[in-house]
């Protein structure tokens, strides 16, 4: 029985059967290597994608935030010539009440109704 199992030793190894047992366990080890490695550039790949939408998402919100200062500079300064406008007018308004006023009296001969 012994010399059995050692021709079957023998011709297991002899026979190429170790040399195709240690080159399974080399290209074992070496697939699961690349497949990690292919696993970990996918990763990175999707990660450089995310930052690539980042990156294009704060541009078009920074694009959009500076469009919609500029709208309300715009409309701000709008604004701002209307009161102006507005202050000018009351002014005017307030003189002509003040020239009114002294002629609230109907009556011409009133003492109290300035003649111009």
């Amino acid at each position: 029985m012994t010399e059995i199992a050692m021709n079957n030793v023998f011709s297991f190894v002899l026979g190429g059967g170790l040399l195709s047992f240690i080159t399974a366990l080399v290209t074992i080890k070496y697939t699961k290597t690349r497949a990690q490695a292919d696993a970990m550039r996918a990763m990175q790949d999707v990660y450089q994608e995310l930052i690539d939408d980042l990156r294009k998402d704060k541009s078009s919100i920074k694009q959009e935030k500076d469009e919609m200062e500029r709208k309300l500079l715009e409309k701000i300064r709008v604004v701002e010539e209307k009161q102006y406008d507005m202050e000018n007018r009351l002014r005017e308004y307030e003189k002509e009440r003040k020239e009114l006023k002294t002629l609230k009296c109907l009556d011409v001969q009133c003492p109290n109704r300035q003649r111009k």
